[in-house]
């Protein structure tokens, strides 16, 4: 048995453990409905201190503020939908990030370059290719 509180913080009534799960249970599945729901929507890539990111049809563009670095000190992995950047051993300053994309990145089109501490990314989409087969009709 639970106690729980009314109108007055003073006043107790009492529930039976098979309320509480049936409660609980709601409050389950309206929190599921809502992770459903909001992971089906397209989030946008959340504002970083130091970078901007601009998107069209074709390619994302990804500017990130690494002043102090140059581009001997820096690593740059693709893959799939996943950008990371890192700085290598011996690098003036630390630098670490992952960084995930709506859209799996083409990583033989994709370009970078590094001017006045400012690491510019070009990351072409990776266009998505059908894999449906036709049957014919006998």
């Amino acid at each position: 048995m639970f106690l729980t509180t009314t109108t007055s913080p003073w006043a107790l009534h009492s529930l039976s453990a098979a309320d509480v799960l049936t409660r609980s249970k709601a409050y389950a599945q309206v929190g599921r409905l809502v992770r459903d729901l909001s992971a089906s929507a397209v989030a946008p890539m959340p504002k970083i201190a130091g970078s901007a990111l601009q998107e069209d049809d074709k390619a994302y563009s990804f500017s990130l503020d690494l002043p102090g670095v140059g581009k001997e000190h820096l690593r740059i992995q693709i893959e799939d939908t996943v950008l990371r950047v890192e700085t290598l051993e011996g690098a003036p300053r630390s630098y670490r990030a992952v960084y995930e994309f709506a859209q799996e990145i083409d990583s033989a089109s994709s370009q970078a370059r590094m001017e006045h501490g400012v690491l510019h990314l070009s990351l072409t989409k990776k266009l998505p290719v059908s894999k449906a087969a036709e049957l014919n009709i006998s």
